[in-house]
């Protein structure tokens, strides 16, 4: 409890100090959440259905215009808390080095302060992994089952690994069969039935994502990106660490054989799924290679006994040269993840103060009801689920295709930054705030008529 309490204090100076937004999905969840209370639900376009995003942003809607920065801070309060859960298995393995080797593995993984910080659902998928494999330690299998649930609820390459817990816990715990069974009925009804109420269609997604630079459904492509996603040292560590535990035999052994088992079966569910159509998306695999970091804690705790038993013998300069070579390689790979994390940092500013300037542009040009009388309204898909949180608009209804919206016969309002205001020539400006540009383009009587007092034809 003290871990959680000071993990959301600690999120909320990280993301309000550094004035953070969502990014593309948790905006796309937030209007999921504004819409349940309206009973206007509308997953038609994207990002793709989760159900647990859903069932946290509904009642953060409550707070109406803070929602966005309270969501940062759960997600972002979840992600530290996984770092915690991460020293916790890797100290239980390997004591206090192990632990720290962990936390620093996974700091250093790819995409981890890019998923952090906007508050995508990675990291917290993380500590509810990781919630899983310490409550089974514990001994307490059905809150390991519930968190592994959830788990499932965020980030779909989960179920495999519920389906096989759930097959061990089904034949190790009769008196749980009842609440397995009611558990599972209950996923399957979040997964399905929701997107099917509001849409009729049910399961499904236009997710931009399936079609991003990103995406890849090659599953080999698939795993090499989970092996990419940890640098190197750390890598190696975490085979050292596998290897330690396959000769031991304690429960530690068990233990780092479930983690290995956990990480392999993640990354083949997102192969398998990326073989299937869905996006192998290499942040996907950030629970898998959290894994694979505390595995690296372990095998840099366990390889310290005989180092420092090196020391304290005549083979100290042996020694010496492991240390000093293992240090240099992982200070090498680890200054590119430094710097990629810095970038990360400074471009998800950047555009966060863009999602700030296109909400005063809109406040600019009326506020939203003006703007959607003047057209569909069209922007860079980067900002498509922002500008829907905007309007109060499903993102589905966000045009986000501006060098083909403006061509189309109905009128559009186009919001653009300065390169794509060249595509509003001809049309009606309603604000310039910033970098943007509120461009009504064949624009209906009654918008030219309410604007007209303050609008001017762009040159």
């Amino acid at each position: 409890m003290l871990a959680a309490v000071i993990s959301i204090l600690a999120a909320a100076a990280l993301e309000l100090g550094l004035r953070m937004d969502p990014s593309y999905d948790p905006f796309g969840w937030l209007v999921w959440g504004r819409q349940t209370l309206h009973l206007a639900l509308n997953t038609v376009g994207a990002p793709s259905w989760k159900p647990l995003p859903w069932l946290l942003t509904t009642p953060l809607a409550l707070a109406g215009a803070a929602a966005p920065a309270l969501w940062l801070i759960v997600a972002c309060a979840a992600g530290l808390l996984a770092l915690w859960l991460a020293y916790r298995l890797g100290h239980r393995l390997a004591g206090r080095v192990g632990g720290a080797a962990a936390v620093v593995g996974i700091l250093l993984c790819r995409n981890w302060f890019d998923s952090l910080l906007p508050g995508n659902v990675e990291p917290a998928t993380v500590a509810l992994a990781l919630g899983a494999v310490e409550s089974h330690v514990l001994g307490r299998r059905r809150l390991a089952f519930v968190l592994l649930g959830l788990t499932a609820l965020m980030r779909p390459e989960a179920g495999l690994l519920l389906v096989i817990y759930g097959a061990w816990l089904w034949r190790s715990d009769r008196e749980a069969r009842v609440f397995e069974a009611a558990f599972f009925a209950a996923l399957a009804l979040l997964w399905f039935l929701p997107p099917y109420i509001a849409t009729g269609v049910g399961f499904g997604s236009r997710d931009p994502v399936f079609i991003a630079a990103g995406a890849t459904h090659d599953p080999l492509t698939v795993a090499y990106r989970a092996g990419v996603i940890v640098i190197w040292p750390v890598a190696i560590a975490a085979l050292a660490g596998l290897a330690f535990a396959v000769r031991s035999r304690t429960a530690d052994r068990r233990l780092a054989l479930a983690i290995a088992t956990g990480c392999a079966g993640w990354v083949g569910a997102t192969a398998l799924m990326a073989a299937l159509g869905f996006p192998g998306l290499q942040r996907f695999m950030l629970p898998a290679g959290a894994g694979a970091c505390v595995l690296a804690g372990a095998g840099v705790g366990w390889a310290v006994a005989p180092i420092r038993g090196l020391f304290r013998s005549r083979r100290w300069p042996l020694g010496g040269a492991i240390l000093l070579v293992a240090a240099a390689a992982t200070v090498w790979y680890a200054q590119f993840r430094i710097n990629d994390a810095f970038s990360s940092i400074r471009g998800e500013q950047a555009r966060s103060s863009l999602d700030r300037s296109l909400d005063a542009a809109i406040t600019a040009a009326g506020g939203r009801r003006r703007v959607l009388a003047c057209g569909l309204p069209s922007a860079d898909l980067g900002f498509q689920s922002a500008l829907g949180w905007d309007l109060h608009r499903a993102v589905g209804q966000i045009l986000f295709r501006p060098r083909r919206d403006v061509h189309l016969p109905d009128p559009v309002v186009l919001l653009a930054t300065n390169r794509l205001t060249r595509l509003g020539r001809g049309g009606v400006l309603l604000s310039h705030m910033g970098p943007w540009r509120v461009i009504a383009i064949r624009p209906p009587p009654a918008c030219a008529a309410a604007t007209l007092a303050r609008a001017r034809a762009v040159a």
